[in-house]
């Protein structure tokens, strides 16, 4: 057996012991150091939502973080970063908030443009012209049958 599997070994019965309140092996300050802040880490984890099932290997991923930490505290780890569950929906409300934003101003804008626009031809007169004579339009009647003779839904607008 080699010196690392008897350590772990070592480590395993310590842990095992630890938890059933039982008096065990003695392992090294580092180890029991580094074992206390594992479980610090594990008892400040939040609770994981409804229907959500741990990643399978996050025991191991969180030992080699530890253990390259301690190795290297200035290196940054190489370990893939686990995406938090904030970050998993995407935050579309300020994108969309915005698009509105911009299609609300610029419909304004069309509207008060096509009204001076009215204005300014509709005073008749001989200084300009009056919008009818610029502008021509009539409703076309769907083939569907509707009562009265008011424009309904499924007809046309030609405007000349």
């Amino acid at each position: 057996m080699s010196e690392r599997e008897r350590d772990d070994n070592e480590d395993a019965a310590w842990l095992v012991a630890r938890e059933r309140g039982q008096p065990g092996p003695a392992v090294s300050d580092a180890t029991a150091a580094r074992y206390a802040r594992l479980q610090s880490l594990i008892t400040d984890l939040p609770a994981l939502p409804a229907g959500v099932t741990p990643r399978a290997g996050w025991q191991q991923d969180v030992l080699a973080s530890i253990d390259a930490a301690e190795a290297e505290p200035d290196a940054p780890s190489n370990l893939a970063p686990v995406p938090s569950i904030d970050s998993a929906a995407p935050k579309r409300t300020s994108t969309r908030r915005r698009r509105w934003a911009a299609a609300t101003a610029s419909f304004a804008v069309a509207a008060v443009v096509v009204i001076l626009l009215a204005g300014y031809l509709d005073r008749g007169g001989p200084d300009g012209p009056a919008v009818e004579s610029i502008v021509a339009f009539e409703v076309e009647p769907a083939d569907r049958p509707h009562r009265g003779s008011d424009p309904s839904a499924g007809d046309t607008l030609i405007v000349r």
